[in-house]
């Protein structure tokens, strides 16, 4: 069940309102046990750990230096070879 719906929310209440998408998802890094911060990536494994990349300025998320691992950990998951 999608994070979302487990508050009862639908995907219209969070496309009316960015700001209820921002905190929901707030909320979703700290059920990880992670603190967001302005900007920040959380990637999910299939076994239900995490990891959790934090950025200072949200123009540099995806050109940063963890660019390529990143996008590895990404690949893995889609491919099947994430963490087990």
């Amino acid at each position: 069940m999608p994070f979302a719906a487990r508050s009862g929310l639908t995907a219209e209440d969070l496309a009316r309102d960015r700001d209820l998408e921002d905190r929901l998802m707030d909320e979703y890094a700290r059920s990880y046990g992670h603190e967001p911060t302005a900007s920040w990536i959380l990637v999910v494994h299939p076994d239900n750990t995490s990891e959790f990349f934090t950025f200072d300025d949200p123009t540099q998320m995806w050109c940063c230096g963890r660019r390529e691992a990143i996008r590895e950990l990404i690949q893995q998951q889609i491919s099947g070879e994430g963490h087990q």
